[in-house]
């Protein structure tokens, strides 16, 4: 029986070429590996491969990933809106806040030390109604607590970059 030695740094390996190695309805050599890894990775996207170059950076540990499509990051990574979220919309309290402020405030300095482009654009959050302006004051209350740089745009202010705009109200 072949042996498969993983060398001790990351190792990619689509699903598919693995199915090949150990299943015998998928065409292909029928050969049944002894495989002897430290961590297993499932899916090469942005967090899978995140995870796995972590992991990778362990001494004398071996890491494979695990992915089902002919390139990595195409599954729900692909469907990435591209915003840097900074945690406005959660409880204050949140892991999922807390993990947000974190990840922003990890992301921009690698982006700088790396020489990765990006662009800080700002976003809109508009009240289209006024029904929807005491929650619009919600997330502007949230964000301040947060730490978070926000303020409202008077009409004049919005019309003058986005004539088209509708709202009664923008943060």
């Amino acid at each position: 029986m072949p042996t498969f030695r993983i060398p001790s740094r990351s190792v990619a390996l689509r699903t598919t070429q693995v199915r090949c190695l150990l299943s015998p309805a998928i065409p292909g050599p029928i050969v049944e590996p002894d495989i002897s890894v430290d961590h297993v990775v499932i899916g090469a996207g942005v967090v899978g491969l995140a995870v796995a170059e972590r992991l990778s950076r362990q001494k004398d540990a071996t890491t494979l990933v695990l992915e089902l499509h002919a390139a990595f990051g195409t599954e729900t990574s692909s469907r990435n809106s591209e915003v840097i979220h900074a945690g406005i919309y959660y409880p204050p309290t949140s892991l999922k806040t807390r993990l947000c402020i974190r990840g922003k405030n990890l992301l921009y300095p690698l982006c700088e030390k790396h020489n990765i482009p990006y662009k800080r654009v700002g976003k809109w959050i508009v009240a289209t109604d006024d029904a929807q302006i005491p929650e619009l004051d919600k997330i502007k209350s949230r964000a301040d607590s947060l730490g978070v740089p926000v303020h409202f745009l008077s009409q004049s202010e919005a019309n003058a970059i986005e004539p088209n705009v509708k709202a009664v109200k923008v943060l």
